[in-house]
């Protein structure tokens, strides 16, 4: 039986959180041993927020962990993989973690076709770090791409960076080459990690044969200053730390 960890970071829209929560329950089956560790940011929609908590109570394999201060996407998945982690040690090594945003929901077989790639690219000889995943993005009337392949990713190209709607990877993998960068707050941890799983010999895959739908920036629209501000300045940080392979 697989072992997975699944780690979903939250800052309000708490309904949005609901939902992903909701369809990763209704479309995961029992042939795996699932954790899910909701991260709260912070959140100060009270009352939402206490229903949920209810939920989570109530659900057997959930927690959540609720963040001191402010922390920003990549701190909150640290420290949900830190939980998990926790949890499976010292058998780590026989678990994947899932990172996803909260404005995502999946579908049936997400999982299952998920570690089947991951286990086909092993058997291949292959040395997967990150297996990203297609997307829907709601009010568009198309996916990115259409088939089952399993596509990797040009390394070191800014361009062919997957976004981390939903990144599945082992956690042997992550903990030699994560974990994310906690200085960006917002944007371009993903590019980041995939440039870390780069560097230490790993390779970036997305399935295509795994849709996952998303709404899109439903906390960054919210943020002050608008999320571009926050690109701008993860973009300077990123230039930097990885000028050599640009």
């Amino acid at each position: 039986m697989s072992k997975i960890g699944i780690v979903i970071p939250f800052w309000n829209n708490i309904s949005i959180t609901s939902n992903c929560l909701y369809s990763i329950l209704c479309n995961s089956t029992d042939q795996f041993d699932l954790r899910i560790c909701l991260v709260n940011d912070r959140s100060d929609e009270d009352d939402e927020l206490r229903e949920l908590i209810s939920v989570v109570n109530s659900t057997s394999n959930c927690s959540m962990f609720h963040m001191r201060d402010r922390s920003g996407y990549g701190a909150c998945l640290n420290k949900g993989i830190e939980q998990i982690y926790s949890l499976a040690y010292p058998n780590h090594e026989e678990w994947f973690i899932v990172c996803m945003n909260n404005d995502t929901t999946v579908n049936p077989g997400w999982l299952k076709q998920l570690t089947s790639s991951w286990n086909k690219l092993e058997f291949q000889n292959a040395r997967p770090g990150i297996l990203a995943t297609e997307t829907f993005c709601f009010g568009s009337n198309s996916r990115k791409s259409v088939g089952m392949r399993i596509i990797q990713c040009e390394k070191f190209k800014f361009d062919d960076v997957p976004s981390a709607v939903l990144y599945f990877m082992s956690m042997k993998a992550f903990l030699e080459f994560g974990w994310w960068r906690e200085d960006y707050f917002m944007a371009g941890e993903d590019t980041d990690l995939c440039f870390s799983a780069w560097s230490k010999g790993y390779e970036v895959y997305i399935d295509e044969g795994v849709l996952i739908n998303h709404i899109g920036k439903a906390s960054a629209k919210n943020l002050p200053g608008g999320y571009e501000e926050y690109w701008r300045k993860s973009a300077l940080k990123f230039k930097q730390r990885w000028k050599e392979f640009l």
